[in-house]
């Protein structure tokens, strides 16, 4: 990430540096009347205004305008006041006249030079009151350097104020805010991870935070991952340590993170022995540690733990049965007198702690790893934290020992009995459900076979059908697989919507795969259709007694509480219509093509069932889609019966009479009389004419449709169509006989 900073001679306030009113420059909107002496050479934020990250001469502020900033002879960066040296980078260049002073991207300030491009001087090893992304903050070990934060003295003067932000090197490493020499708050040591009272800031997605402590240097420097991220940590004169973040497109800081932020961040608040926890506490934050007593019971009574605790009187820990017990989630004890040995393990490192009565505490030095940081003495600003932390293992005597694990024992019985109880109470709800699931399997699978079993030919057009064939043929009817719900629930990966093949009237469909890969269309009846049941009868009938080639298989069905699904094979070629037409077109929908183009017609829950003597159709059901779209000849007159003169035809028959008379266009609807698409229409008469001729060989395959569909090629002529003789609409009490005009039975290849 690449931030953008101004090296500018500052007039604090940061403002338009005016003192007076004059002709020549008068006040406008925007500007600031000022009085002020002081200059300053600093670094700022030129993207988010008034936002100064460093000061060079912060306790040397130049009276007036006489302020240079240049590199002398010797290749140093001065600054003079007048023609008086205030400044100056003092650094041994090799050559002279060969450096330059840049500002990175960084916000740091390098004096370079330029033969080898080194650096021989950068205002980040001098920080102000600022920490910016890639600047390192700690003791270099081989020059003595150590880099530090110090507040303002207030908000419009940079001198260095009271507070500071400083490595604490002795012991185990730790990071210190205070006020002068007093603590307010630390980091606590580097657990491997991170900061262990610092988790917004340790490494992760938007920050990651390095810690190094060798022979060279102890030092910590974060980097921001997210470049759209600015980010700063300030030690601010108001006293508090905080961390603001901006996002580039708005440029507006955020308080992301500050310390102190509650009680128990406050350096030593329950003092020596003491336990700072605000989860459990009620009044009083403070307890004493495990086998210690308050050093003064007056002062604690008052919620004053600032003399904190000391060891029960007449307990021993040393060589009389005493132990350790673990506490967890700690921010452990100031490390500052800790001792550490990275090359022990927990269990040395606790060995070595029993075996010295002064050792008081232990726990790892490295949470992902061992090493063991052992404590001797007081133990200060011990705190339970809602967040991270570390298991500190804290040395009591034999009674506290004791009682410790009585109250574990305790405690473990009562959630071994609330386990046991919540345990048995869920085995039995289990009990009763599976018991009750199987109930409902065993009812609906008996509704499934109840329902099939009712779905007798008797009641529909079937029955006159089977009676007609018994002399001719012997017929077995189909038989149909019940599945469960829960096999069609994982075979559409619980009807997702990436399975879903479509929507019509009364459902959808989905494309499924079962456990033998076979691959399945599942109609689902709507849950929410007032109507339906009776489509899902007729189509279970009618596709179970029917078995034709250009009829798509009916596999199964399922019928489980509200749910009533049917289970296809599956056309894996999608629709008729989306190759004749390329778009959605009426009834065509209901032809899908298989693997080998064969159509299959692909939808029953529409075809209504009419008794032996029904001439006539109607129906008080929109039949098609929820989206409007209706067939038009299930309106009305049924395509068996043509109300003309003439008792001897049928649609069919009329269109012949009309075709051969050149008055084809006379079936046309009034409403499209007046279209320009003629031509199409009379080829479309055509075309159906053709299909219906009474020998195989004359009508034409699907492919050849399409070919005569999609150009204008000579069709060849039709001859008079296989149509049958059907009676009167006037005579309404003759029952409805199928007979061909040659009294023959035809069978009809759909091609």
């Amino acid at each position: 990430m690449f931030l953008q900073f101004l090296l500018l001679l500052l007039a604090l306030p940061f403002c338009t540096p005016a003192d007076t009113i004059t002709p020549t420059q008068p006040l406008r909107d925007g500007d600031v009347l000022v009085n002020s002496s002081h200059r300053y050479v600093g670094l700022w934020y030129y993207s988010i205004s008034t936002t100064v990250v460093w000061v060079l001469n912060r306790d040397d502020p130049i009276n007036d305008t006489s302020g240079v900033l240049s590199i002398n002879t010797r290749g140093n960066l001065v600054l003079y006041r007048r023609d008086s040296l205030l400044w100056s980078t003092n650094v041994s260049v090799s050559s002279v006249n060969n450096t330059i002073a840049q500002l990175l991207d960084t916000g740091n300030l390098a004096l370079i030079q330029n033969d080898g491009k080194r650096v021989v001087w950068q205002g980040f090893d001098y920080p102000t009151d600022t920490m910016l992304p890639y600047m390192k903050l700690g003791l270099d070990r081989r020059t003595g350097l150590n880099r530090f934060l110090t507040s303002w003295k207030s908000q419009g003067d940079p001198g260095t104020g009271e507070y500071s932000y400083k490595m604490g090197v002795s012991g185990s490493p730790q990071m210190f805010f205070r006020k002068g020499f007093q603590p307010l708050w630390r980091t606590g040591p580097w657990n491997g991870l991170g900061w262990a009272s610092v988790p917004e800031v340790n490494s992760g997605s938007i920050f990651n935070t390095t810690f190094l402590n060798n022979t060279d240097e102890v030092s910590v420097v974060y980097k921001v991952m997210q470049p759209s991220v600015l980010s700063r940590l300030t030690a601010d004169s108001d006293g508090f340590l905080q961390f603001y973040t901006a996002q580039k497109s708005d440029s507006k800081w955020v308080a992301f993170w500050f310390a102190p932020a509650e009680r128990c961040d406050t350096y030593g608040r329950c003092g020596p022995n003491g336990n700072c926890n605000l989860i459990t506490a009620d009044f009083f934050e403070c307890t004493c540690l495990a086998g210690f007593e308050p050093k003064s019971a007056r002062d604690w009574s008052l919620a004053d733990g600032s003399q904190g605790c000391v060891r029960i009187h007449g307990s021993s820990v040393c060589r009389s049965g005493e132990g350790f017990i673990k506490m967890a989630h700690v921010k452990v004890p100031d490390t500052s007198a800790a001792r550490v040995d990275t090359t022990l393990s927990l269990e040395e490192c606790r060995e070595e702690c029993l075996n010295n009565c002064n050792c008081s505490a232990y726990t790892r030095a490295s949470v992902s790893g061992s090493g063991c940081l052992s404590w001797y003495g007081d133990l200060m600003d011990t705190r339970v934290l809602s967040v991270g932390g570390q298991d500190l293992f804290l040395r009591v005597d034999a009674i506290t020992l004791a009682q410790n694990k009585r109250k574990k024992n305790i405690f473990h019985k009562k959630w071994l009995m609330v386990i046991l109880t919540v345990g048995l109470a869920l085995v039995t709800v289990l009990m009763v459900s599976l018991s009750w699931l199987a109930m409902k399997k065993r009812k609906g699978k008996g509704r499934q076979h109840k329902l099939l079993f009712n779905l007798n030919l008797s009641d529909t057009w079937l029955a006159h059908y089977s009676k007609a064939k018994q002399g001719n043929e012997s017929r077995t009817p189909s038989k149909l697989q019940l599945f469960d719900l829960s096999t069609i629930v994982a075979a559409t990966n619980n009807f997702s919507f990436a399975n879903k093949l479509g929507r019509g009237g009364f459902g959808s469909v989905y494309k499924g795969q079962l456990s033998n890969r076979q691959e399945i269309a599942v109609k689902r009846l709507s849950k929410d259709s007032g109507q339906g049941v009776e489509e899902f009868k007729n189509e279970v009938t009618l596709i179970a007694e029917l078995q034709h080639r250009n009829l798509v298989k009916l596999l199964g069905c399922c019928i489980e509480e509200e749910e009533k699904v049917l289970i296809y094979e599956y056309m894996p070629n999608k629709s008729l219509d989306s190759f004749i037409f390329g778009i959605d077109r009426s009834k065509s929908k209901q032809c899908s093509i298989r693997c080998r183009y064969d159509p299959k017609i692909s939808d029953f829950g529409m075809a209504r069932l009419f008794s032996g003597n029904q001439i006539e159709g109607s129906t008080n059901r929109v039949v098609g889609t929820y989206l409007g779209f209706a067939i038009r000849d299930y309106y009305g007159r049924r395509n068996t019966t043509y109300y003309c003169g003439s008792p001897s035809f049928n649609l069919v028959g009329y269109v012949w009479s009309l075709w051969t008379e050149s008055k084809a266009l006379d079936i046309v609807d009034l409403s499209l009389e007046k279209s320009n698409h003629t031509n199409e229409v009379l080829r479309c008469i055509h075309i159906g004419l053709l299909c219906v001729q009474e020998f195989a060989i004359d009508r034409p395959t699907m492919l050849t449709i399409i070919s005569m569909l999609g150009n204008n090629s000579t069709l060849p002529p039709p001859n008079q169509p296989a149509f049958v003789v059907k009676p009167s609409h006037n005579d309404a009490n003759s029952p409805s006989v199928e007979a061909s005009i040659n009294e023959l039975t035809i069978t009809m290849d759909a091609r």
